[in-house]
């Protein structure tokens, strides 16, 4: 694959206007030893069970990962990007063939609405069988109505187009990435356009499987809001009214690692806030923050009933091979705003098993700041997030 879908460059809220500020404060920083990666390397947050890497994965079937981006527009470079970045962690030599097919579904313009990127390798005699679902172009429609209010862009209150939208430099990159394509593909999904795209990542996901063994195991690899649209596509993948080769697939998956979690904030929005009334009419049960009963996030949802159909359908255990256990390898920058950590806790009656790891993806500077962009999306481009994946930690021997 060309050096450059790894490197291509990528938007980013700091234009390159202020790249000598961030220069000068860098040398600063470093002339201070006031710079700082205090999560590199990854620390595993007490409790959590033993991370294992690909290389390390039971088992001699090809192994299968699915790898589904976060909020904010990616193409096929994304995919590639992310799955050299995994081959070369478990062996720099290694050489990955990629090829892209478009999945099911078109925009109402006859573009592709989904992607998958495919790549194939194969360690120490193990197939690895990687597909990258791009599923952004889905949302791409809607968020052309927020386009008027980039910055600096012409809009229609006045007819010689001098009427821009005028912002300071960063609240122009924050309102133009953060809000109007990243932020806004977390809103259409939690809107009226959820079903639309969950049947969509479940479409990607069974074409991505088709030709998988049925006793292959497969491992998600997920950002951000991709995390919750997975879980509730696997979800749905295991009802009863779905076919058998997809309920054995979504059972097979027994490995998870999420990059940036962002389940607790999106959760928010399946819950209802109770009635207003005297305290005592208020009577909440379960899991309660604030005199709110929290409902089940996603990953609890798909967990508890991948234990349930693991005890009720001998059928389909029989053909998945799945195993017994559901284990969930969470990322997170401290410094990203939009990330939270998992609560083992919430998944122990569900046979999961959780692992929290801290990283740096950049550089603090001077205790105070570390840039927001990157913290939320540089967790593939962490090298140490890489090989964690593909090796483990402590690092596998058969990593090289």
């Amino acid at each position: 694959m060309p050096q450059q879908s790894i490197d291509a460059p990528r938007r980013t809220l700091f234009p390159r206007g202020l790249v000598n500020a961030r220069l000068l404060v860098a040398a600063a920083c470093v002339a201070l030893g006031a710079c700082a990666t205090p999560y590199a390397p990854p620390v595993v947050v007490k409790s959590s069970v033993a991370v294992t890497g690909l290389a390390d994965m039971p088992g001699k079937e090809p192994l299968h990962v699915l790898l589904v981006h976060g909020m904010c527009t990616k193409d096929k470079d994304w995919a590639e990007g992310a799955m050299q970045r995994l081959v070369r962690a478990l062996d720099a030599n290694i050489a990955l063939q990629t090829r892209e097919e478009t999945a099911l579904m078109a925009t109402a313009d006859g573009k592709p609405a989904v992607k998958l990127v495919y790549g194939d390798a194969e360690i120490a005699g193990r197939k690895l069988r990687m597909a990258g679902v791009v599923w952004s172009p889905l949302t791409a429609p809607l968020k052309q109505q927020l386009l008027y209010d980039n910055t600096d862009e012409p809009t229609d209150c006045a007819r010689d187009a001098t009427c821009k939208p005028k912002r300071a430099t960063l609240n122009g990159k924050l309102k133009d990435i953060l809000l109007n394509d990243c932020l806004a593909d977390a809103m259409a999904y939690q809107g009226e356009s959820r079903g639309v795209i969950r049947q969509a990542m479940i479409d990607a996901f069974s074409m991505a499987l088709r030709d998988a063994p049925p006793n292959a195991p497969i491992v998600l690899v997920s950002d951000s809001l991709g995390s919750k649209i997975s879980f509730d596509a696997l979800h749905e993948m295991l009802q009863a009214k779905s076919p058998p080769a997809a309920r054995a697939a979504a059972l097979r998956v027994g490995h998870v690692y999420m990059n940036a979690n962002q389940l607790p904030i999106l959760g928010l929005a399946d819950q209802t806030i109770p009635s207003p009334g005297p305290p005592e009419i208020v009577k909440p049960t379960g899991d309660t923050k604030g005199g709110i009963a929290r409902k089940p996030d996603s990953l609890e949802l798909f967990a508890a009933e991948r234990a349930r159909v693991r005890k009720n359908d001998s059928a389909i255990v029989a053909i998945s091979g799945a195993a017994a256990r559901l284990t969930v390898v969470a990322f997170t920058d401290p410094n990203d705003l939009l990330s939270y950590r998992l609560l083992p806790s919430r998944y122990k009656s569900a046979e999961v098993d959780v692992a929290d790891v801290l990283v740096s993806n950049k550089t603090t500077y001077l205790g105070f700041l570390e840039r927001p962009d990157t913290a939320h999306t540089s967790y593939m481009d962490n090298a140490a997030v890489a090989t964690a994946i593909s090796c483990g930690i402590p690092k596998s021997e058969r990593c090289r």
